[in-house]
């Protein structure tokens, strides 16, 4: 298989996993649909660190697979305190939130922005070294001199 089938399935997988996620959520299945949504996001993260047919799976490990584990505890560590308090306030709250929301609050919001953050510094010249700034720069010129021709 060639790189740009490989890249064209990963395409049309986007496409199908929005299609589930929107569908699941119109059927009222949110929380299924959110584990839906990382699998977007796995497939979008791989389409990202694929760089001329090469995936690097480095940036896969750390950061983008920590994260995206995060998001899942973080949905259903939401979604167990959110039945455990159906119906009724919490006996406690976290940081003065409630439960449910204090993990969207610390682990979706923070904890991811910290993994990310902390993967781009990590692994900065595998993002975007700058020999491949250099080559995506090149890229503009040629385009734009090609455009002027």
């Amino acid at each position: 298989m060639t790189r740009k089938h490989k890249e064209t399935i990963l395409v049309l997988l986007t496409g199908i996993l929005w299609l589930a996620t929107t569908a699941l959520a119109w059927a009222g299945h949110w929380y299924p649909a959110l584990f839906v949504l990382l699998m977007l996001i796995a497939t979008y993260a791989t389409l990202g660190v694929t760089h001329n047919g090469r995936t690097d799976l480095r940036l896969l490990v750390f950061p983008t697979l920590p994260w995206i584990a995060l998001w899942g505890a973080t949905f259903a560590l939401a979604e167990y305190h959110a039945n455990a308090f159906a119906g009724g306030p919490p006996d406690y709250s976290i940081l003065g939130f409630h439960p449910s929301f204090a993990w969207i609050v610390l682990a979706y919001w923070i904890g991811g922005a910290l993994v990310m953050t902390l993967g781009y510094y990590w692994k900065r010249d595998a993002w975007l070294s700058d020999e491949r700034w250099d080559e995506f720069v090149r890229s503009v010129h040629a385009g734009e001199q090609e455009k002027e021709n």
